[in-house]
């Protein structure tokens, strides 16, 4: 089960994407200020080096390329994050945080300073209070925690269906995977869930779970560009 679900991640050895950075970065400031200078509407941060941030931050590029709408998809960590001055770019309306929602208040003050939505997935049990607690949140912050759903899964769902509410241009209706990817990528993902969850009841989850550990430093997509194909 585990090199079968894994075999698409290689394209590249793990080790050739082991370079360090911070992820205020020269590259991901350059990013936004091109994505500003060019009114980009969206911005998806996602948890890194989370395999749950990482699809999350896949479906949200298939849902942006699919009506070809612009979106700057960047990882977010704890080690030298970006700050909220660095993402109010020109044209902001929409800011999605996949797998994490950001310190206290974090999001709120984004809101306030952008005039943008905010849109937060987790599924940990430590944020709840944030969630219930956090004053400065108002009707453009909304944050979507499920404690038994992963955020890859909910990020799933919500993508899905936003694509099929959504009317494109030809009238066509889209639906974010094709039947192959499907069988595939949900299959990956309720792997993860039971992870993330700590259920560990599917077939083989702990060697999965500990393989897939070895391909985490792939999943900064802006020191690894292939890093949508590899997930997939």
């Amino acid at each position: 089960m585990t090199p079968s679900l894994l075999r698409r991640c290689t394209i590249a050895s793990p080790n050739s994407f082991r370079r360090t950075q911070g992820f205020r970065s020269k590259a991901a400031l350059e990013a936004l200020e091109k994505a500003s200078d060019e009114k980009t509407p969206t911005i998806a941060l996602y948890n890194y080096p989370s395999f749950s941030g990482a699809f999350s931050a896949l479906f949200a590029h298939f849902f942006h390329s699919h009506l070809r709408l612009p979106c700057l998809i960047l990882p977010f960590s704890s080690v030298e994050p970006l700050r909220v001055d660095d993402l109010c770019i020109e044209g902001l309306k929409e800011c999605y945080f996949l797998d994490f929602l950001g310190p206290r208040g974090f999001a709120a003050e984004l809101s306030h300073q952008s005039s943008c939505k905010v849109i937060g997935f987790d599924h940990r049990k430590s944020v709840l209070s944030m969630v219930s607690c956090d004053p400065g949140c108002n009707g453009n912050v909304s944050f979507r925690v499920d404690l038994e759903k992963s955020s890859s899964t909910a990020a799933y769902e919500y993508f899905s269906t936003k694509l099929l509410l959504t009317e494109s241009s030809d009238g066509e209706v889209k639906y974010l995977l094709n039947p192959k990817q499907r069988d595939h990528l949900e299959l990956v993902l309720k792997y993860i869930e039971d992870a993330d969850l700590r259920q560990w009841s599917l077939p083989n989850i702990k060697a999965f779970n500990l393989a897939l550990g070895e391909w985490r430093s792939m999943l900064n997509c802006m020191t690894n560009p292939h890093m949508y194909e590899q997930v997939q």
